[in-house]
């Protein structure tokens, strides 16, 4: 047989195809985690510029489940009357208080 050009296999070219369909894929799938780990990050951006409420990831502040903070020298009662601390005690039905990290 005299053949000219190139020729490839079968083999190869079903190689090729499975090649860019699991490239494809790998990219899709990043791209989906990549956005879901910005969206983290977005929610921490607006709870760290939220105003009237207790919980700041910038000055340590958060809503603490019961009565009182954890004991000194861990955390601080924030005195004051929290919008957050207190949407969460209703939805859970128990107190919440506001704690700062002492710093």
């Amino acid at each position: 047989m005299n053949k000219k050009g190139a020729e490839f296999a079968i083999n190869t070219v079903i190689m090729i195809v499975l090649g860019l369909i699991v490239l494809v894929i790998l990219i899709l799938v990043v791209r989906q985690q990549v956005t879901k780990g910005a969206s983290q990050y977005t929610q921490i951006g607006e709870q760290a510029t939220a105003t009237g409420g207790c919980a700041s990831f910038l000055e340590g502040r958060s809503c603490v489940k019961g009565t009182a903070c954890p004991p000194p020298p861990d955390m601080l009662t924030v005195p004051g009357t929290w919008p957050d601390c207190q949407a969460k005690a209703q939805k859970e039905n128990t107190p919440y208080t506001c704690c700062k990290t002492k710093s």
